[in-house]
C-alpha cells in the first residue's frame, strides 16, 4: 500500500510536469498599475511559455520575462536535453555563469538542444512587440487647463543579456512612465485647449526618437510612440471648447448640406430631361431602324435573284467548259496513244537489230577466242611433252633399278601361276643337284631351283643398286616425284 502510494505520487508528479498546472505560472508577488504592468514572471515549466505570454496573468499584468522553475526536457527528473520555445531569446547559466548561446545577443535559439545537467534556463525573453499602454492624468495645458492623455508604446527587446543585466522588466516599467510622463506634460504644456482634440494621432517622432536614445543602452528599442486619446478632465469646459471647435465645421457642414440638396434636385431635373431625350430618340431610332430594315430586305431580295441568275449562268459555262476540256483531253490521249505504238514499234525494231549485231559480235568473239585457247593449249602441251621428256632423260638412271624390279617382278608372277596350275614339281637346292640327292631330279625341277636362286640374287643386287642410286641422286629422285 505504501508503495502504491508513492507510485501514485511519482505519477502525477510527471503528469504535472508534462502538462502543467491549471494555472501555468507562480503567484505574482507585484502590485499591479494603471494601465499595462511590465512583469517578470515565475512559471512552473519551460514548456508552459508559450501558454503564458500571449496573455494577461490576472488580467493585469503584461509578461516580458519568464523564469521557467524546470528546464530540462526529462518529465520526471534531470535530462541531458532542453527544448526552447521559439519567440524567445533564452539565457543559460551554469552555477551563475552565464553560456554563451549561437545568436548574436548571446542568447540560445530555439529548439531542442543537448544540454548539460548543470546548466539552467534563468530567464526567456521574449522576442515579441510588447505594447506599453498607461494614462497620464490631470496635465496642464498652455491655459492651465486640466486634460488626460492615454499613450500606447510598443518596443520590443533587442539585447535580452543587457537587458536582464542592467534593467529588467519591473525597471522598465518605472522609467517607461517616468520618459513618457515627461515628455507628454510637455507637449501638453505647449497645447492650447482648442488645439488638445488635435493631439491624438499627431506626429511623435522627435519623442520617439529621444526615447531610443534614452533606453537603447539598455537593449530596449521603441517601434511607435502613439496618443491614442486626449480630453479635457472638466466636462463643461470641454463641451465649450469643442463647440468652439466644431462651430466652424458644422456651419461648414450646414452650407454643403444645402449645396448637396440643391444639387440633387438639379440632378434628379437633368435625369428627367435626359430620360425623355433618351425616349425620344430611341423611338426615333426605331423607325429609322425600320425603314433601313424594309430597305435592306428588298435589297437582300434583288441581290439573291440576280445572284441565282448568276449561278445557274456560271454552273452552265462550267459545264460547257468541262465538256470542251474532255473533249480536248481524250483527243490528245488518243494521239498520245498513237504516238507511243509507234514509238514501241521503232523501239522494238532498233531494238532487235542491236541485239542481233550484238549476238553476231558475240559469237565472232567467241570463236576468236576459242581458236586462242586452242593454240595456247597446243603450245602448252607441246610445252609439257618436252618437260616430261627432258625430266624423264634426266630421271632415267634413277628408274633404270626400277624397271629391272618391275621385270623381275613379272618372272615371279609367271612362277606364281605355275605354281596355281597345279603342276607337280620338285624343287631342290643345288647342293642336292650337286650331290645328286634328288633322287627324282628332273630338267624342269632343276631350271626353276636355279631360276629362283638367280632371282633372290638378282633382288639383292636391285635393292642394293637402287639405294645406293637414291642415296647418290636424291634431288632426281625428288623431281621424278
Amino acid at each position: 500500500r505504501g508503495f502504491s502510494q508513492h507510485f501514485q505520487h511519482s505519477e502525477r508528479g510527471c503528469v504535472e510536469a508534462v502538462m502543467g498546472n491549471s494555472a501555468g505560472f507562480l503567484p505574482i508577488a507585484a502590485a499591479p498599475k494603471d494601465g499595462s504592468t511590465l512583469a517578470s514572471i515565475q512559471i512552473n515549466d519551460i514548456r508552459d511559455a508559450h501558454g503564458i505570454i500571449g496573455e494577461r496573468p490576472d488580467t493585469k499584468f503584461t509578461p516580458v520575462v519568464l523564469e521557467p522553475q524546470r528546464s530540462h526536457g526529462g518529465p520526471c527528473g534531470p535530462c541531458c536535453w532542453t527544448s526552447i520555445p521559439a519567440g524567445f531569446g533564452a539565457i543559460v547559466r551554469r552555477f551563475g555563469a552565464t553560456v554563451e548561446g549561437t545568436e548574436d545577443d548571446g542568447t540560445w535559439s530555439a529548439g531542442c538542444h543537448c544540454f548539460n545537467p548543470m546548466n539552467t534556463v534563468d530567464f526567456l525573453v521574449t522576442k515579441q512587440l510588447v505594447i506599453f499602454d498607461t494614462p497620464v492624468k490631470e496635465c496642464k495645458n498652455k491655459d492651465s487647463i486640466n486634460i488626460s492623455l492615454d499613450v500606447m508604446l510598443v518596443f520590443w527587446i533587442e539585447q535580452a543579456e543587457i537587458f536582464t543585466n542592467t534593467l529588467g522588466p519591473e525597471r522598465l516599467d518605472d522609467m517607461l512612465r517616468s520618459s513618457q510622463d515627461e515628455v507628454i506634460r510637455q507637449l501638453a504644456h505647449a497645447t492650447p485647449t482648442d488645439a488638445v482634440n488635435d493631439m491624438r494621432g499627431q506626429d511623435c517622432t522627435q519623442i520617439l526618437e529621444d526615447l531610443n536614445e534614452k533606453f537603447s543602452k539598455y537593449g530596449v528599442k521603441i517601434k511607435s510612440f502613439t496618443i491614442k486619446s486626449a480630453k479635457i478632465a472638466d466636462e463643461t469646459i470641454a463641451q465649450h471648447a469643442e463647440d468652439n471647435t466644431l462651430y466652424p465645421k458644422k456651419t461648414e457642414m450646414d452650407i454643403a448640406q444645402t449645396t448637396y440638396d440643391r444639387q440633387s434636385l438639379n440632378n434628379q431635373e437633368a435625369q428627367n430631361k435626359l430620360a425623355e431625350e433618351c425616349e425620344n430618340a430611341r423611338r426615333a431610332a426605331e423607325q429609322k431602324a425600320e425603314l433601313e430594315e424594309t430597305k435592306a430586305k428588298k435589297d437582300t431580295e434583288k441581290t439573291v435573284t440576280s445572284t441565282d441568275q448568276e449561278v445557274k449562268k456560271l454552273i452552265s459555262d462550267r459545264e460547257m467548259a468541262v465538256k470542251q476540256v474532255v473533249s480536248e483531253n481524250n483527243l490528245m490521249i488518243a494521239k498520245l496513244k498513237s504516238q507511243i505504238v509507234a514509238e514501241e514499234r521503232a523501239m522494238r525494231s532498233q531494238t532487235e537489230a542491236e541485239v542481233a549485231k550484238i549476238l553476231a559480235e558475240a559469237d565472232v568473239y567467241e570463236k576468236k577466242k576459242m581458236t586462242e585457247a586452242q593454240v595456247k593449249a597446243s603450245q602448252c602441251q607441246a610445252n609439257g611433252k618436252r618437260a616430261m621428256g627432258e625430266a624423264e632423260g634426266e630421271a632415267a638412271s634413277a628408274f633404270q633399278a626400277k624397271r629391272a624390279f618391275e621385270a623381275d617382278q613379272q618372272r615371279l608372277q609367271i612362277l606364281s601361276e605355275v605354281v596355281k596350275r597345279g603342276m607337280v614339281c620338285k624343287i631342290a637346292g643345288s647342293q642336292e643337284n650337286t650331290v645328286g640327292l634328288s633322287a627324282d631330279n628332273a630338267a624342269v625341277t632343276q631350271v626353276v631351283s636355279q631360276g629362283l636362286e638367280a632371282l633372290r640374287a638378282k633382288l639383292a643386287d636391285i635393292t642394293v643398286t637402287s639405294l645406293a642410286k637414291l642415296e647418290q641422286h636424291p634431288k632426281q629422285v625428288g623431281m621424278s616425284h
